[in-house]
Formats: C-alpha cells, sequence, structure tokens
C-alpha cells in the first residue's frame, strides 16, 4: 500500500509517525518513509492533488516514486 497525505512539513510529520505520536493507522505500520514530496502554494491545490494521487492505481503511485528518486 502507498498512502498519501497532505502535510505543511513532511518530513516533521514523518518523524513523528516513527515515534508513535503519529496517527493510529500508522503506529502498527512503522517506520514510515517519506518517499515522494510536492510542494504547491495553496491548501486547496494541495489538497486537489491529494484526491487524484489517491485515485491512482497501485502500479502508478510506484512509478510516481520511482521518477522522483
Amino acid at each position: 500500500m502507498v498512502p498519501f497525505t497532505v502535510a505543511t512539513q513532511p518530513t516533521l510529520s514523518a518523524a513523528a509517525h516513527n515515534s508513535g505520536r503519529g496517527a493510529k493507522y500508522t503506529r502498527s505500520r512503522l517506520p514510515v518513509e517519506l518517499v515522494f514530496a510536492e510542494c504547491f502554494s495553496t491548501k486547496s491545490e494541495a489538497l486537489k492533488r491529494e484526491a487524484a494521487l489517491k485515485k491512482l492505481g497501485h502500479a502508478e503511485k510506484l512509478s510516481l516514486i520511482s521518477q522522483t528518486i
């Protein structure tokens, strides 16, 4: 599974998840690793992109990640 979410500080968010202070969902799926990030000028743009990414299939998400590494 490749989850996507919006965060203002993604590296701090990943660190919080790994220290047990993150969402309940990730507590049983540790460690989390930040493998993809994009910047947007507004929260609205970021949420629209998040919605589009969540509609992608697993293979498409993996392809997107591999293009950025």
